[in-house]
C-alpha cells in the first residue's frame, strides 16, 4: 500500500527544494530502485500464485477428474485381458506386438514414424501412414518415451495416461480432452540412435 500523503509531500519539497547533494540523489536512486525491485517480485509472486492456483482448478475439475479415473479403468480392463502389457515408473503402459532390431532410439535419437492415435472410446485423432520422423523430446512425455524404447521394425501399442499426453489441458483442437488417455499404435523405421 502507498502512503499517498507521504508522496505527494516528499515530491512537492522535491520539486520546490533549489538544489539537492550528489550523496543524497545516490541514496535515493539506491532506495528507490531496491523498492522498484521489491515491487517488481511482489508481482511476480502475485501472477505466479494466480498461475498455481488456475492450474489446481483445472487439475480438480470433474472433467479432469473423470477422465483421470476412465483412463486408469480402462488400462485395468486392457492388462486383465493382455498381461503382456507392460507399465514403466512414468505410468506409461506399453504392448510390444514385434520387437525391432538393433539399438534402441533413446532419448535424443530419431525414428520414421507410422502412428495411429485414438482415444479409449476408440475414436481416432490423429493418424500418419506415410511416417514422419520424430525426435522422443519432441512429443508429448509418454509417446517420447515410449519411442525411446523402440528399435527397427517395432511395433508397440502405447497407453498413454493423461498426465503424460496433454495433461489437465488437453488439446481441444484434437478433440482430446483433459486428462484424456490416448492410445497409439506406433511403428518405426530408419531408426537413428543419439550418439
Amino acid at each position: 500500500p502507498v502512503d499517498r500523503a507521504k508522496l505527494y509531500e516528499a515530491y512537492a519539497k522535491a520539486f520546490s527544494a533549489d538544489s539537492i547533494n550528489s550523496d543524497e540523489m545516490r541514496g535515493l536512486q539506491t532506495n528507490f530502485q531496491a523498492l522498484a525491485e521489491q515491487a517488481q517480485q511482489k508481482m511476480m509472486e502475485y501472477y505466479q500464485k494466480q498461475q498455481e492456483e488456475a492450474r489446481a482448478a483445472k487439475e480438480n475439475s470433474p472433467e479432469a477428474k473423470e477422465n483421470t479415473e476412465k483412463g486408469e479403468a480402462f488400462l485395468k480392463e486392457q492388462m486383465a485381458k493382455d498381461p503382456s502389457i507392460k507399465v514403466t515408473p512414468s505410468g506409461l503402459a506399453y504392448k510390444v506386438i514385434k520387437e525391432g532390431e538393433g539399438e534402441a532410439v533413446g532419448a535424443n535419437g530419431s525414428a520414421k514414424v507410422k502412428y495411429t492415435g485414438k482415444l479409449i472410446d476408440g475414436k481416432e485423432f490423429d493418424k500418419n501412414s506415410d511416417g514422419v520422423v520424430m525426435n522422443p523430446n519432441r512429443v508429448v512425455p509418454g509417446f517420447g518415451e515410449g519411442l525411446s524404447m523402440m528399435k527397427n521394425g517395432s511395433q508397440y501399442i502405447l497407453y498413454i495416461p493423461g498426465k503424460l499426453a496433454y495433461g489437465v489441458d488437453g488439446n481441444p483442437q484434437a478433440g482430446i480432452a483433459p486428462n484424456a488417455m490416448l492410445v497409439f499404435e506406433v511403428e518405426t523405421s530408419d531408426v537413428t540412435p543419439a550418439n
